[in-house]
């Protein structure tokens, strides 16, 4: 059975709401180094008007192999 890893990643704008979706990657490397590349990007103290986060959570997936 092969397994891939996902994350959750969100994206806020303000005056039209948050997304959310799924990236998934072939190694537990491969999505944190997502993680972190995203986050890197929220350096204010404040939530700007525009960002996106991902979760810190990464989850192992069967692949769908169809």
């Amino acid at each position: 059975m092969e397994y891939e890893y996902a994350i959750t990643v969100m994206e806020s704008e303000r005056g039209w709401g948050q997304d959310y979706w799924e990236e998934k990657f072939e190694t537990p490397e491969k999505a944190q180094e997502r993680i972190n590349e995203i986050n890197s990007r929220n350096t204010s103290s404040t939530a700007p008007d525009y960002y996106m986060q991902a979760f810190a959570e990464i989850r192992a997936v069967r692949k769908d192999n169809a």
